[in-house]
């Protein structure tokens, strides 16, 4: 049994592959196990500085690159326990196959661990956000969705360099003061890349408008749904998403209309005493969400019960117009889903002279 366990093949005894084996299955068994008590662990330090921090949210944003994290340094461990066998002694583009090999896991060791922080990054964003989202500041969210692209962008170029200096041995520092005529070459080609970048800050700094605003710039006009660093994504009244490069709507003429430039619309819902609460809160709640979806509208809606009359129970709507030219037809179309709405949901309107 011992000649067998000790035969060589490929410049490994038997028993070297009987152990990788073991570990890549044994690590295979044990990997949700040790990815949740990992996860757990981080969570708990999180926790202490974030109270707000929730064990789904975290576990969800964190199980796959840690799985990933997990397996890469199984499989570093597995690769040391082999010998390089000489018949793989072969070499591509003049370097040996084995360093390739070793290059291309710390490349994507490196990665996987970027991806990592910048799971935490999007975790302790989602964290924050909850409580910024209850001040009336719009500019809070932007800046907090501003610094986690800033950081997520840190945290990539961080990678670049650590693979650049450790892994290929570059002197970063003697190959951009050597770069000259590349580095103008290079910048000319991403020229248009960096004014994004610049304009990014601009809005960022300035604030001509934030997420949440209606804006128009140019022929396009719409709300502002994401501010990133290269473009900005505004989506129409006619519920279209479009990406505009932040250098345009900082060099063309954008106007931020506010809220009262829109076209409020407001209605009161008379219903009879005789209508349950539970009517009540299913009719307010498919109203609100047929008209935040609604293409024509502004996402901010208010439907609630708002006071009780002598005869009535008053429900109010408060919503606005995107499009003021269309304002008619937009504002017939949302009656006579409301009224389907009360239909459904059997309830009428109470009558106007009510009979004593």
């Amino acid at each position: 049994m011992n000649e067998i366990f000790n035969t060589a093949i490929f410049n490994n005894t038997v028993s070297n592959y009987l152990i990788v084996i073991a570990v890549i299955m044994g690590s295979w068994i044990i990997r949700k196990f040790v990815v949740r008590l990992i996860a757990g662990i981080l969570f708990r330090f999180l926790q202490q500085r974030f109270p707000n921090a929730t064990a789904e949210t975290f576990f969800n944003l964190l199980y796959v690159p840690l799985r990933w994290l997990f397996l890469l340094l199984v499989a570093g461990i597995a690769i040391r326990l082999l010998h390089y066998p000489p018949i793989l002694d072969i070499k591509i583009w003049k370097i040996p196959l084995h360093d390739i090999v070793i290059i291309t896991y710390k490349v994507v060791l490196t990665f996987v661990i970027g991806f990592c922080l910048s799971r935490i990054i999007d975790f302790i964003t989602f964290t924050l956000s909850s409580s910024i989202r209850q001040t009336s500041s719009k500019a809070d969210d932007q800046a907090l969705m501003y610094t986690k692209e800033l950081i997520k962008f840190a945290i990539f170029i961080s990678a670049i360099l650590f693979i650049l200096a450790r892994i290929f041995g570059i002197d970063i520092s003697t190959a951009l003061a050597g770069a000259g005529i590349v580095g103008l070459a290079v910048a000319l080609a991403v020229k248009e890349t960096l004014q994004n970048l610049f304009s990014s800050f601009v809005i960022f700094l300035e604030q001509p408008f934030v997420v949440g605003d209606y804006v128009k710039m140019d022929a396009v006009k719409g709300i502002v749904e994401h501010i990133g660093f290269r473009s900005t994504w505004i989506r129409t009244p006619e519920n279209v998403l479009i990406n505009i490069p932040n250098h345009k709507m900082v060099d063309s003429i954008t106007e931020n209309i506010p809220q009262t430039a829109l076209r409020k619309v407001s209605l009161t819902l008379r219903l009879p005493y005789n209508t349950t609460s539970e009517q009540i809160m299913k009719l307010t709640t498919d109203i609100r969400i047929f008209i935040e979806t609604f293409d024509q509208t502004e996402q901010k809606v208010e439907v609630g019960l708002d006071s009780f009359a002598e005869n009535a129970l008053l429900v109010t709507i408060n919503y606005f117009l995107l499009d003021r030219t269309e304002a008619l037809q937009t504002k017939e179309l949302i009656n006579f889903a409301i009224l389907d709405i009360m239909q459904q949901h059997d309830v009428a309107f109470a009558p106007s002279n009510p009979k004593n």
